[in-house]
């Protein structure tokens, strides 16, 4: 299993705003990037405080809503704002159906070796290759 870094304070980075969506337009469908996309293999930006997409602001929150709407349509599990064009750590996924999850800057602070799971995997942005992954 690995486990995200949570943390409650502005400063290091890891505040928790509120997301309320009340602020957001319908979901638009964004375009997913395909690779080899030279977008794709550069490091994305952390959200902060401050720019067009900031933690609390409505550009955000639009975000999250269009790249579940754009994952949902094209039956993904997962998809990163990079692969639609935006380059923020910011990661939407719904491995449970109505149950979707957002990371915003995540960070891996720990990997377990108790367990690991092997399951068929395939990416957004690159259709049609799938392969079998293990994973802790």
């Amino acid at each position: 299993m690995t486990m995200l870094e949570n943390s409650n304070t502005e400063e290091d980075g890891g505040y928790i705003p509120t997301i309320s969506f009340s602020n957001v337009n319908p979901p638009s469908l964004r375009t997913i990037l395909v690779w080899p996309h030279p977008d794709l293999a550069k490091p994305a930006d952390p959200i902060t405080s401050i720019g067009k997409e900031h933690f609390g602001s409505s550009e955000l929150e639009q975000l999250l809503v269009d790249m579940l709407h754009t994952m949902r349509t094209f039956k993904g599990v997962g998809l990163a704002a990079p692969q639609i064009g935006v380059p923020n750590k910011v990661i939407t996924l719904e491995v449970e159906p109505g149950s979707p999850c957002y990371f915003i800057n995540p960070i891996i602070v720990y990997e377990s070796t108790d367990q690991s799971y092997e399951w068929e995997e395939g990416c957004l942005s690159v259709p049609g290759y799938f392969e079998k992954r293990e994973r802790p």
